[in-house]
């Protein structure tokens, strides 16, 4: 998998994660077709409104507009892995790549987890947005303040679809987030890809998008390797993390077996 720098889109964060969508897209993809093709073929006559239909579409093409290196996500949902499992690894290819989310999942929303926090508004979040935008966007003109309230809005929403948050109200609660195991082991084959090393998966921040530290990383790397699914293996300074497989789309072919 190659992560390219990904430019900062608004679009992205105001239209959401889109996971039943995408997931349908994906269940149903044919590889001898373009992605356009596919968007065809997977929503024709799906939408209420033609409006809302081409606003899906664009989201989707934008979002993936590397499709070869969403392979493993396309063979995991056509496997059958269920949604539930599958909103996990689409969270970690959001997470991954799209700047405005990823530096708020990891740099504001779990050091405030980490720190005890238990409840939290989208208000909260709005000297974040402010913060960031400049870092992330250069030159590009200053949020209004309307688009720093939206902004501050849609992180909270997309953190809730991807259940790192949750209560149906406008504040939130931090949930009791439970990564499956060969979740886990595709968190991992994706970091180790990244990373271009297996024994920088324990070290990432990457692990943050579901509310894991170090600790809680290495206690599910050793129960792991105790159950012979993975293998790790410590000397001094040294650790050696063998994956169950040579990459992730191989592992994701295996996963939902």
């Amino acid at each position: 998998m190659t992560l390219k720098a990904d430019a900062v889109s608004l679009r992205l964060l105001r239209k959401g994660a889109l996971m039943e969508e995408t997931y349908r897209l994906f269940a149903g993809w044919d590889f001898n077709r373009s992605l356009d093709a596919n968007l065809d073929h997977a929503f024709e006559g799906h939408f209420r409104t033609m409006a809302w239909a081409k606003e899906v579409k664009v989201t989707i093409r934008r979002r993936f507009r590397d499709i070869d290196d969403a392979a493993s996500l396309i063979i995991a949902a056509k496997m059958g892995l269920p949604p539930e499992e599958w909103r996990q690894c689409l969270h970690l290819w959001i997470g991954s790549r799209e700047k405005l989310y990823h530096d708020f999942a990891l740099n504001w929303l779990y050091p405030e987890y980490e720190s005890g926090r238990y409840q939290l508004q989208a208000r909260d979040v709005q000297p974040f947005v402010r913060s960031i935008w400049p870092r992330v966007c250069g030159n590009v003109p200053t949020l209004s303040e309307h688009s720093v309230i939206r902004s501050a809005r849609d992180l909270v929403r997309m953190s809730t679809e991807f259940q790192l948050l949750c209560g149906s109200g406008p504040t939130k609660t931090f949930a009791s987030l439970h990564l499956s195991d060969r979740c886990f082991l595709y968190f991992a084959q994706v970091i180790a890809e990244i990373e271009h090393s297996t024994a920088r998966v324990p070290h990432s921040h990457l692990w943050r998008l579901v509310l894991m530290g170090r600790d809680d990383v290495m206690q599910t790397i050793l129960r792991l390797h105790q159950y012979r699914k993975l293998e790790y293996h410590v000397a001094g300074s040294l650790e050696q993390l063998t994956l169950p497989c040579a990459n992730v789309r191989e592992f994701a072919e295996k996963m939902a077996a």
